[in-house]
């Protein structure tokens, strides 16, 4: 339990340390602006404060490293597919276990994770392996792009779809948990702030600066890997409009501000039992 040592933690002094605005910009420009740090400031200023800015390790739970097994997995597997081996849906299985094995995870959970990702898994491949394409990017790292003259990008895309000969592509973002509809995606429903659309129109502006690249993205799949409740595989494919890009790169523009000129400093997220904001509260 997180929680369980905020009441008494020592009350720490970052007047002298943390709260040096020149050492918290630098921080920024160093680290960039992922679309991960981005969703973390819209939901918390100041869960993005300790794990996207200063970085204070956590400890990783059994969802997290879940996610990171599949995603480690299916890049595996790719990187073999692309150069025409088709290891078949054992290989992805193996890799996926493997990966599990070397997280810090319970024995109790860690069997459960891995009975939900063989089943996840295996019908995944079942249902999709011989519609694959083999011209693909798996894992398309894009760092240090400079949207403006203090904001530095980073991205890591799941996977890019070369679609053509004109390098129109798909950019695929795979996720793990119950498949979510299209209105969550967007942003639509009481509980969804729109992170998974967010994403890919992150992506889009991404690779819309990225000086080396011959790729137009003319699509965005949100790709569901585990089945909804009736053991249906669900992806989600939409067009990013322009207006959207615009949209985004605005809000990125006032969320840099306010990172640099430390504006959020006395605010707190919606969340009465925020861990962050708790931890916020230990600050002179």
């Amino acid at each position: 339990n997180k929680y369980k040592d905020i009441e008494f933690a020592p009350v720490l002094s970052v007047a002298s340390t943390v709260k040096e605005k020149e050492f918290l910009n630098q921080l920024f420009l160093e680290h960039g602006l992922s679309v991960t740090a981005l969703n973390n400031y819209l939901k918390c200023p100041w869960k993005y404060f300790y794990t996207s800015l200063i970085r204070i390790p956590e400890a990783p739970n059994k969802h997290l490293m879940f996610g990171s097994a599949i995603h480690s997995a299916l890049k595996s597997y790719f990187d073999r597919f692309i150069s025409g081996k088709d290891l078949k849906k054992e290989y992805l299985i193996q890799r996926f276990a493997e990966s599990l094995a070397q997280k810090p995870i319970q024995e109790q959970e860690y069997r459960e994770a891995l009975n939900k990702g063989k089943i996840a898994l295996s019908g995944y491949y079942d249902h999709y392996h011989n519609s694959w394409r083999t011209n693909i990017f798996a894992e398309f790292s894009i760092n240090g792009i400079q949207m403006d003259k203090n904001i530095i990008l980073n991205g890591k895309i799941d996977k890019i779809e070369i679609l053509d000969a004109s390098h129109n592509v798909n950019v695929v973002d795979y996720k793990t948990g119950k498949p979510k509809s299209r209105n969550n995606i967007e942003g639509y429903t009481k509980n969804s702030k729109g992170n998974y659309k967010r994403q890919l129109v992150f992506y889009n502006l991404l690779l819309n600066i990225y000086q080396n690249s011959k790729f137009k993205m003319i699509s965005g799949e949100i790709d569901f890997v585990e089945p909804d409740d009736k053991g249906r595989y669900r992806k989600e494919l939409f067009e990013i409009e322009p207006k959207e890009i615009t949209k985004l790169e605005e809000q990125i523009k006032v969320v840099a501000k306010e990172i640099l000129n430390l504006s959020f400093w006395d605010r707190k997220c919606d969340d009465p039992d925020c861990y962050y904001c708790k931890l916020r509260k230990m600050m002179r």
